[in-house]
């Protein structure tokens, strides 16, 4: 567990890094005095479960969470709400920031600031960073590289090298890769 605290006169925000290891407790006890509270996700924006009551708990409270996905990678954040984590952490009050990652946290930092400075604070604030950092309805959004064509045909390709080294039977390593939609794309 890792937990930073960055505050100005305005609002004070506690940065959690979930772990596998992450309690309810541990993340009630390090986001305790803070105003705002940032989480960050697994690369696919997931958490453990049990975090969900703490998270609950801390919106409940009227204390804004975020989720900021450590997808350093990327260009972008949470791509989809689909993983049951995922989904069990927004209706605990989480707000996934989908359009940033781990490598704008100053940015979000930033806008929280501004916000804050602005008056709000609780849900109003929560909702101002969601409108800037989240994909609002009928918003496009990136495809991950498993949804393209081209993403396809690399990752099929990919599986087929993995499973040769492990010298798989070639047959074996064609069966498998139909599950991805045919033989040879």
């Amino acid at each position: 567990m890792r937990t930073e605290r960055r505050e100005n006169p305005q609002v004070e925000t506690a940065i959690y890094t979930a772990t596998p290891a992450s309690t309810p407790e541990q993340l009630l006890l390090a986001t305790r005095s803070a105003s705002v509270v940032i989480i960050i996700t697994y690369a696919s924006g997931t958490l453990p479960e049990r975090l969900n009551p703490a998270i609950e708990t801390i919106t409940k409270s009227g204390k804004p969470v975020f989720l900021l996905s450590n997808n350093k990678r990327d260009n972008h954040g949470i791509v989809r709400i689909a993983y049951v984590p995922q989904v069990s952490a927004a209706q605990s009050g989480a707000i996934a920031l989908e359009k940033v990652n781990i490598n704008n946290i100053e940015e979000v930092l930033a806008a929280i600031q501004e916000e804050s400075q602005k008056g709000k604070s609780g849900q109003p604030l929560g909702e101002a960073i969601k409108q800037r950092f989240a994909y609002q309805k009928g918003e496009g959004r990136p495809k991950a590289e498993w949804e393209t064509k081209e993403g396809q045909i690399e990752q099929k390709q990919i599986t087929r090298e993995a499973l040769s080294r492990g010298n798989a039977n070639p047959k074996e390593v064609d069966e498998v890769l139909k599950i991805w939609g045919g033989e040879d794309n």
